[in-house]
């Protein structure tokens, strides 16, 4: 019998974009850091994944121009393999 260690569960957090102006661009980041740059609506995922259980905090770092966005749902654990929908 082997007794091997699996690695630790990491989950990725994105979300979905919409109501983007042309043309602009939206920099959120994840757990103040980790920034993305989205310049049209749809998904996105963030680069870096959190571990299970650990936390994750999705906030606006720049705003685009004209436009003010907001998160909802952008904080939370992470926990059941869920990708998070911002």
């Amino acid at each position: 019998m082997t007794n091997a260690r699996l690695p630790p569960a990491v989950y990725s957090v994105g979300g979905t974009l919409s109501g983007l102006g042309s043309g602009v661009s939206v920099v959120l980041e994840d757990n103040g850091g980790n920034d993305t740059t989205i310049s049209a609506d749809g998904s996105f995922t963030f680069s870096t994944q959190v571990a299970n259980n650990a936390a994750y905090a999705v906030t606006v770092l720049n705003q685009p121009t004209g436009q003010t966005c907001t998160v909802t749902a952008g904080t939370g654990s992470s926990n059941l393999g869920t990708v998070y929908r911002f």
